[in-house]
């Protein structure tokens, strides 16, 4: 059994880690690890302007052609 991430996935979990950890302070700091069950009040603000910074930096449906941006889903 292979457990081990190939390079390209290697890659791309080190790219998410190294952009959470830089975005998730500053304005974000108070509302990382909080909205989980039995907190889902917490941080309502600060919660929507990360999933807000979270669409802007195309981390929201990553898997979303650049192509059809702006354009209707397709059927």
């Amino acid at each position: 059994m292979h457990l081990r991430f190939d390079p390209a996935d290697e890659a791309f979990r080190r790219e998410a880690a190294e952009w959470l950890a830089a975005e998730l302070s500053g304005p974000f700091a108070a509302a990382r690890g909080r909205g989980g069950p039995g907190d889902e009040t917490a941080c309502i603000d600060e919660r929507l302007a990360w999933e807000r910074r979270l669409g802007e930096a195309g981390w929201v449906g990553a898997g979303w052609p650049a192509a059809r941006s702006g354009s209707q889903a397709p059927n």
